[in-house]
């Protein structure tokens, strides 16, 4: 039984060298009136693609810097993005939040990845996340990006594979 490869695998093993990944973030929330903010930093001149749904949407470019949070093998998914926008358009957004009196409402963030030759064809996403905390100052807003908890029995423990036995049967 063969297996068809997925995008990323595509992107990753057989796209030629010119071809760039690129990211999109779309930040929502009930106080910004249905407005939703979509950004990139990966494609200077901002790029227009296609959602899994078929809609078409520009992605501004904003100069940001992005970290994951932690080693993969944790198994805590998630970004640490610092957006330097010089204090202009994260703060408008929280006001925004802070006047409909909904601070206990989180952000919500949507990370997509795409070809930059087929921006119609995802590689990564979507990928819903949250994000609870935004610091900023007169330079850059920095928040972090996280996956909603799904319990709350969390161990701390490192998954490792060796951990487990896998028998299979004869």
């Amino acid at each position: 039984m063969s297996q068809l490869p997925d995008q990323a695998t595509l992107f990753y093993l057989s796209c030629p060298r010119n071809v760039a990944r690129i990211e999109c973030f779309t930040l929502s929330h009930p106080a910004w009136s249905g407005k939703n903010y979509h950004i990139t930093y990966t494609d200077t001149q901002g790029s227009n693609v296609t959602h899994e749904d078929g809609t078409e949407q520009y992605y501004q470019y904003v100069p940001m810097q992005v970290k994951p949070l932690s080693r993969r093998t944790d198994l805590v998914t998630g970004f640490e993005v610092t957006v330097g926008d010089l204090g202009e358009d994260i703060p408008e957004m929280l006001d925004a939040i802070e006047a409909a009196n909904s601070m206990d409402i989180p952000v919500i963030c949507i990370y997509r990845a795409y070809r930059s030759d087929k921006l119609d064809t995802l590689i990564d996403g979507p990928l819903v996340y949250g994000i609870d905390q935004i610091s900023r100052d007169h330079q850059a807003s920095t928040f972090q990006v996280q996956a909603r908890p799904m319990n709350h029995a969390g161990t701390g423990k490192l998954y490792e594979l060796r951990d487990f036995q896998l028998e299979g049967f004869i």
